[in-house]
Order: C-alpha cells, then structure tokens, then sequence
C-alpha cells in the first residue's frame, strides 16, 4: 500500500494553480532563458490571467521589446504527447502552412509549485484578434452580409492550405480559429493535429459536439478524412449566415447558445429541425444543396465523408458549369455522374469540346512544368485556351515563352564569362517574369547564391557585423558549392571562426560559474577575455559585462583588503555595501568582517536615533555600549563623543539624587532634592523629567512658604489663605514649625475680626458712623444685617453717604498705562485702574461705551460694545489688570468701570469711572473721495 502510494503521488499531475503561482516569478518558472525574461498578463486581482480550455491552459506572456506570445500549460498527463509534438514540430519546420503559427515543445519547460519538478510547456506566436465565434455573431448581428460570405470563402481557403501540406488539425471548432482585425483565419490548438509519420494513430481526442462527424470516438484512426465533417459544418454555417444573418439571432442568441448554428439533434432529426427547414428554404440556392448534402453525409461513413470542394462540385449541373466556362470541373462532374444520370444528347458536343480544351491545358501545364519554353510555346492553342478562365495565366506564361528563351541564354553567357554584376542586375530587372519560372529555377538558384556571396563579402568588411552572421553566410554559400566572389573572404572568416570559438569559451565559463561567484574563476574570466580580439564589438557587450563585473569584484576585494584593519565610517561602510556586490563567501575573511561592519553600523545608527529622537541618556548610553562591544567606538565624530560625555556626567549626577534615602519627611526630600540639583545639567535631561517635576514642586512649595511667612509679616489674611489652599503647601502638611506660626496667626487674624465685628455693631448701637465706616468690611456688614435685618437701613444709609463717592471709595485711574494695546499691529488692549479696599470691593463692572453714562446707569442697561463682570481674584491674578480685543467696527469708544459693594441684601454700584478712549476717531465720509497719495 506505502509503495502504490508513493507511485500515485510521483504521477499525480499538477494542479493548474500550481503552475500560476509559478508564473509570478518568471525567472524561476521557466527552464528557457529567453522564456525566463519575459512578464505575464495579470488580472485585476494581480494573478496570471488564464484562458482554460479542454487540453491546456493558456497564459499571455511579453517579451523585453514587447511582443507577445502565448504559454501553454497542460491540464493533464499525457504518455504520447511527446512524440506527437515531436513529429508535428518536425514535419511543419518544413511544410509551411499560412494558416498555422510557429510553436516550441518543450518536454521540461516549467517548474510546478507543488512538488518543484519540471513539466511540458508549449511556446507559440500570440494570434491577436477574436474567435471565429465572436467573429461570426458580430458580423450577424450587423447583418453584413458580404462580411460573412468573404469569411466563408476565407475558411475554403484554409481548409485548401491544411490539405495542400497534408496536415490534419482534429479539432476544427470556432474556439480553435481565430479571426484577425485584418481578416486573415488562423489556426490554433495543435494538441489533436495529425501529420502524414501519425496516420494510423488513434486519435487523442473526439473533438467538439456538433462540429465532429458522429462516427469519430476514442478508437477512431487519424486519416486524411478525419477534418471533412467539421470543415463543412463550419462552411455552410458561414454560407447560411451571409444569406440569412438573422439565423443567428434565433438559433444563437435568443438559446443562449454557445456553437454556430448546428446542434446534434438538428441532425439526429431533420424532420423536426426547424433550422433544417430554414436551410433548405435559404435566398441562397447553393446553402439549400450544401444542407441537404451536409445532413446526408451525417449518416455516411466517417471515412467517406469527402472534401469541401468535392460536396460544392455536388451542388452544380454539368449545364451550369459549362454555361460558366468552367471545363475542369464540368468534366469533373461528368466522371462522377452514375449510369442512372445520363447526359443529354445536346450535351455531348460540348462535353467533347471541354475535354479537348482541359487536354490542352493540361499539355501546356505539364510543358511548363519541365521547364521547356520551346514545349510551352509550341503546345499554345489560343483557339482551346484564350477563353478559357483557368487556364489565362498558362496562356500568358506560354506567350512570354520566346522571351524568356532569349532571357535565359543570355544570362547563362553572363554567368559563363563571371559577369556577375550584369547577371544581378538583368536578374532582378526581369524578376517579375522569370521568378517561379521551372525554367529559370537553375539560374534562380544562381541568383541565390549570389546574394549570399554579396551578403557574405558585406559582413566580412563590416567590424561590427556578429561573427555568427558572417560564419552562417560562409556555411550557406558552402551548401551552395561555394561561389568566386567569396573565396577571398576565406580568411576573414577564419579569423571571423577563431574568434567565436574564444568567445565560446569564454561563454563557456560564464555558463560553468560558479554561485555564488569566487575569486578564482573570476580570474579566469579576465584572463580568457582578450581586448585585442574581441575589441569594442557591442556582440560580445554580454561578455564584456561579466568580465567587468568580475574585474570590479576583484578590485573591491583588494580595497577592503586595505580597510580591513581600519575603524571608519569610509571602512564599515563599504564593508557593509560590499555584502550588496560580493557573495559573502567570496573570502574566507568576508563574511566575519561584514557582519562585523554591520554591527558596527547598527549600533552607530542606533546611537543616532537615541540622540536625535529619544534623547534618553539611558538609551543613548545602551547604544554606546552596543557600539563599545562591537569595538566601533572610532566611528564616533566628535558631537557624538560629546554628547556621550554629557550622559555619563547625567547619569552620574542621576544616580546620587536616587540614592536619597527612603525615611526622609518631604520637606527634607524637597531640601537634600534642591541641594544636590544641578539645573544646568539635569534641566534639559528627558531620564531626569520625573525628578525634574519633583524639585519644580519642592522650588514652589519653598516659593509658597516664603510668600507665606511673608503674608504673616505684612498680617494679609486673604493671601495666608490664598496661600494654604494652593496646591503647594495644601498636598503635603506643613512643617511643625511654620504650622504653630499659622495657627497663631489665624487665631490672631480671628480675634481681630471679631474684634472688629463688635466695634462695627457698637458703632451701629451709638449711631457712630466715623467708628463704623473705619471699622467696615463687607462680609461682616453682610453677616450683621442677616442676624439683625434692623441694622440694613442704617447700613445702607451710611454706605451709601459716606462710602461710594469715588472720592471716598478708592476707584481710581492709575497714572500711567492705564490702557496699553500690546501692538501697532494687534487690537488686544491691556486695562489698569485701582481697584478698592478688599474689605469694600470683591467686583467690578467693565464697558466699552461709545459716550460716558449717566452717574446712577445700570451696566447690563446701557448700549455697550463690550461688557465684563471682574472679580478681584481673576484681576489679580491677571497682575491687576484686564485684557480685551478692540473691533474696528466700534470706531472711537470710552472704557468705563462701577465698583460693586454687595451687602447681601443690597448691592450698591459706584458712579461709572472714565479709563480712557480706545480707537483713531471715524472717518469722515469724504474720505472716499480723497486721492490715493493723501
């Protein structure tokens, strides 16, 4: 069972998806060189494109220049396709058919992803055009007729040429014929195609349904007889179409059917067969014979299924093909005729008279035929032969007979006396006349021969001409028996023969090269390439780059001979670049040294990266010991040293302040962090950004509690507290010390409140309003009037008397920049007054107006262009001030501010404080006027 195994999967045939995820990578697909260079058509999913068929499948391929050819896989295994191909390849090399294109057979052509063996490839022109199907149902659907009937006669034409060369192609279908944008039929698909050393055979294929005669199956012999059938089916077809191309229309389109015209059961049964009886109904007289005689001989023997030509002789009359003047095949027709179909006594004369004349004219095509031009003119008979159509070109042929005597006498006296010149030249003045001639076959082949000698004297004076086409032109000129004019050349071709045998050799050794390269044949290379012989001949350029290549191989090792023991960027480098154009077993010493270049390189560009991206020190310093271990230090330019030396004292300095200890209080963290730092050093160090944020922190929280002991000093309650609930000194707690301050100073700052809320009430008790306005403080009137709303009338009154005059109140204009706009440029405006006593004021009101309002305005009531409420916390943060962004549109404006006081229960607003105009003044509306230079 293993071994039957084993058997089954060495013969198990390639899938065809095998064969195209070959065809990607042409140069590993094909064995052919030349197949090697070419690209494949690809679909629009970028795989090959494949156009499969019954026995192979084909892909479209391009040569480097452009041209096309096709690539044939096959779907399966075949015992005898070999030999077949083989004989076919061989008999056609010399029997030309014009309806055939060349193709080569290569038994091991292309390699199968499968398994990676080689397969049979077939190799042929690319026939551009459509299918004889595609072709036919265009043509019809136009209703061109005479498209169609010149396509039929094209078709008679091939099946003449197929039987002229002895050739039987076995699959004659409308797949298999491919139609040319210029008209011309060629044939393709020679997988069933016989020629006269395979008759006797069995055939390899039954062909296509309905286009194969019933009696054909797989035991069928091929015979000469084995096309007849399809021939005619395809030929009445295409004569039907041209007399009726609507036939298409309802027994093709309208079926969905994918054959021209004819279906097995319109022959099994004519009777039922409505396309028979349109058939035998056709405008065309001879497609009605041609269908009945196409559906008789359905039910012949195979074998005695007869020619095209001979079923459309069937289909006359010997009356009408004599009315024709057509004598060859009246007689034709009368040898055919049976005893039961006598001739007409009427017809006898003329029967008579037409085998006299086909005598003739075959007397003159047999004297023609010997060459004889005394037989040919003698046997002329213009009375037989003049009106005879077949025979006007034999006639004309028999006229020219005395010229041409005189012709061929005088150019064998040329050839006698060596005048070669005068033979070429009456030669190819005459051509015209003699060419074809049996006659003048002899002096044709001296006229061959001749241009070979010229061709030959040509090459072997010309430098650059390829020594294979000098030698080629030699050789044939020998298989002529040699000629005067190319005996002197005998030396030049020898030396022509000695050079192509060095150039052989030198091929040779390209060809035995070793892969990879090695130092040793390369310098066989150079020393079997010889300048003086070969020179600057652009046919040996091939050769003349390899041995360049292997010169510059060569000279690359000696220079990094010499870098071996450098440490460079110059040095790494161009050991790295070498492992690009030496193998790297091109020298014991390479491999190592390049790896080690490469190393050196990596760990060169690693550093770069981490000083231009990461800008670690630690990364920076990894890289470094990289490149320390890969002993490239040398590499090094002297920013880079640099920068190394900056990590090193970076990280040194680093690891002291990680080193603190762990039982530190924060503030003795903050303070050992301040002392060891080194701005200079540490401020810029990405490792460091952590610690960086921690002594930024502990710099703040040393900021806070300076400020903080300050405020204490100059007893600002508000900035205390301000202070305390800032996120430097509310994160961590306070140092014992400086906490016993605060609490004593907010205990300082609670009595004194208290104090002064007991001095405001008993100046409200004693009705002392100069004790309470010295007294006052906002929160406090607020808090007093909420537990005894029996103060709030008082309280307003002496507010509103004593406090909010401007005079009084403490809003001011400040002397300078009290609007400042930060540039020519900008609209942005900067605002600056004196803001009130924090104990009377927490907000303001702002306004950019266009005139001053009223003394008792409400802000949200006036016209204004711009309006802000200000607390007193953003206004100092904002360092005292107010930013807007004046409009153009506003044009020249006042900017006005209302200190509010805010009892709680009733707000009192100031009089509006001028702070100055924003704008340049309006434009006068006779500006438009003006000149451009004002």
């Amino acid at each position: 069972f293993q071994i039957l195994s084993s058997v089954s999967r060495r013969m198990a045939w390639p899938l065809i998806s095998d064969f195209s995820k070959m065809l990607q990578t042409p140069k590993v697909a094909f064995r052919d060189p030349t197949v090697r260079e070419c690209t494949i058509e690809m679909d629009q999913f970028g795989q090959p494109k494949a156009r499969s068929g019954n026995f192979a499948t084909v892909y479209r391929a391009y040569r480097p220049d452009g041209s096309e050819f096709a690539i044939r896989v096959f779907n399966r295994r075949s015992d005898t396709r070999r030999s077949r191909y083989q004989a076919v390849s061989e008999y056609l090399a010399s029997h030309r058919a014009p309806c055939l294109v060349d193709f080569s057979y290569d038994e091991k052509g292309i390699r199968s992803a499968s398994d990676g063996q080689m397969y049979p490839l077939l190799t042929m022109d690319w026939v551009p055009g459509v299918t004889l199907f595609e072709w036919a149902r265009d043509r019809s659907r136009e209703g061109y007729q005479e498209a169609l009937a010149l396509g039929a006669e094209a078709w008679l034409c091939l099946v003449r040429e197929l039987a002229t060369a002895d050739i039987v192609h076995g699959d004659l279908q409308h797949g298999n014929v491919m139609v040319s944008s210029e008209g011309y039929f060629k044939l393709v698909d020679y997988d069933c195609m016989c020629v006269p050393e395979l008759l006797g055979q069995r055939n390899v294929e039954i062909g296509l349904e309905p286009y194969q005669h019933p009696g054909r199956d797989a035991e069928t012999l091929m015979t000469p007889e084995l096309d007849h059938f399809s021939a005619l089916v395809i030929y009445v077809a295409l004569r039907a179409l041209a007399a009726a191309p609507h036939l298409w229309t309802t027994y093709v389109d309208q079926l969905d059917y994918d054959r021209m015209l004819f279906r097995k059961d319109d022959f099994l049964s004519p009777g039922t067969s409505s396309l028979y009886h349109e058939l035998c109904h056709s405008p065309d007289p001879q497609v009605r014979d041609l269908a009945h005689y196409l559906f008789e001989l359905y039910r012949y023997d195979l074998q005695a299924v007869p020619t095209v030509d001979e079923v459309i002789l069937w289909c006359h009359s010997v009356e009408e093909l004599l009315g024709a003047s057509d004598w060859d095949r009246a007689t034709q027709l009368v040898e055919r005729l049976s005893d039961a179909e006598p001739l007409a006594a009427e017809l006898r004369p003329q029967i008579e008279e037409a085998y006299r004349r086909v005598a003739a004219r075959q007397a003159l095509q047999d004297a023609y035929d010997q060459g004889d031009e005394a037989e040919l003119a003698a046997r002329y008979d213009p009375e037989l032969l003049d009106d005879y159509p077949a025979a006007v070109e034999l006639a004309t042929l028999a006229s020219q007979a005395g010229q041409v005597r005189g012709l061929l006498e005088t150019m064998q006296a040329q050839i006698r006396f060596s005048r070669w010149d005068l033979f070429r030249d009456t030669w190819q003045a005459n051509q015209k006349l003699l060419a074809g001639r049996p006659s003048a076959q002899t002096l044709s082949q001296e006229y061959e021969k001749l241009l070979v000698a010229e061709t030959l004297v040509r090459l072997a004076g010309d430098h650059n001409a390829s020594d294979q086409k000098v030698l080629d032109a030699w050789r044939k000129l020998e298989s002529f028996g040699g000629h005067p004019l190319g005996e002197p050349c005998r030396t030049r071709v020898e030396a022509r023969l000695k050079r192509q045998q060095a150039a052989a050799q030198l091929r040779d050794l390209v060809k035995q090269a070793p892969a990879p390269a090695t130092p040793a044949h390369d310098q066989q290379l150079i020393a079997a390439w010889r300048p003086k012989l070969f020179g600057s001949s652009i046919e040996f350029a091939a050769l003349r780059e390899h041995v360049m290549a292997a010169r510059r191989r060569l000279k690359q090792l000696k220079r990094l001979g010499e870098l071996t023991s450098e440490c460079s960027l110059e040095s790494e480098q161009a050991f790295a670049n070498a492992s690009q154009d030496l193998p790297t077993s091109y020298h014991p010493k390479l491999a190592p040294r390049i790896n080690q270049a490469k190393a050196r390189l990596a760990a060169c560009a690693e550093l770069r990266e981490a000083i231009k991206v990461t800008k670690s020190d630690i990364q920076i310093l990894k890289a470094w010991k990289q490149l320390e271990q890969a002993t490239g230090l040398p590499i090094l330019n002297e920013p880079q040293q640099t920068r190394i030396k900056l990590a090193k004292r970076r990280l040194a300095k680093l690891r002291t302040l990680r080193d603190l200890p762990d039982n530190l209080t924060h503030d003795q963290r903050n303070e050992q962090l301040l002392d060891r730092w080194d701005h200079a050093l540490l401020d810029a160090c990405e490792d460091a950004r952590p610690l960086f944020i921690e002594v930024q922190e502990a710099e703040a929280r040393q900021q806070a509690l300076a400020e903080l002991a300050q405020a204490m000093s100059n007893d600002d309650a508000r900035e205390v507290k301000t202070l305390l609930a800032g996120k430097a000194l509310a994160s961590h707690p306070l140092p014992a010390d400086i906490k016993q301050q605060v609490v004593a100073f907010q205990n300082q700052q609670q009595q004194a409140e208290l104090t002064r809320r007991q001095a405001m009430l008993d100046a409200l008790l004693t009705g002392n309003r100069a004790q309470f306005l010295q007294q006052f403080d906002t929160v406090l009137a607020a808090d007093i009037c909420e537990h005894a709303p029996h103060h709030q009338k008082l309280v307003s009154q002496w507010v509103e008397e004593d406090l909010m005059p401007l005079a009084r109140l403490g809003l001011e204009t400040v002397a300078e920049n009290g609007l400042e706009r930060h540039s020519e440029e900008e609209n942005t405006w900067t605002i600056r007054w004196t803001w009130p006593s924090p104990r009377v004021c927490h907000r303001c009101e702002l306004a950019v107006v266009e005139q001053l309002p009223p003394p008792d305005s409400e802000p949200a009531e006036i016209e204004s262009h711009y309006s802000a409420t200000i607390d007193r916390n953003a206004w100092e943060d904002a360092k005292q001030s107010h930013t807007l962004v004046y409009q153009e549109a506003w044009g020249p404006c006042l900017v006005v501010v209302w200190a509010v006081v805010d009892l709680g229960f009733q707000r009192f607003l100031s009089e509006p404080l001028e702070l100055g105009s924003l704008g340049t003044g309006r434009k006068s509306r006779w500006g438009l006027f003006r000149s451009s230079e004002e």
